[in-house]
């Protein structure tokens, strides 16, 4: 045998088994992926972190709204000052 096909076959060689070893790769992450699928201990924190979403979303609405309408109270409030005050004086 020449050194040329010896080597050819022992490239081979390497590849089949480096080819066995990337699908060996290849169904570990498979099933890694579908064993993490599966699982539902992340669907958990998932509706948790929806739900403060949520209720922070609904809190910042209802803060505006109160802060818009306190204003609204305070400028009157002020304007009614004054219109007393200046009659006063």
């Amino acid at each position: 045998m020449s050194k040329r096909s010896l080597l050819s076959n022992q490239s081979n060689a390497a590849i089949a088994i480096g080819g066995n070893q990337m699908r060996h790769e290849r169904w570990k992450l498979r099933g890694g992926l579908q064993n993490l699928l599966r699982r539902e201990d992340g669907q958990d924190l998932v509706e948790y972190v929806l739900l403060a979403a949520l209720i922070s979303t609904a809190i910042i609405t209802v803060m505006r709204a109160v802060a818009t309408q306190l204003i609204a109270l305070v400028n009157h409030i002020v304007a009614t000052l004054a219109t007393v005050l200046s009659s006063i004086l």
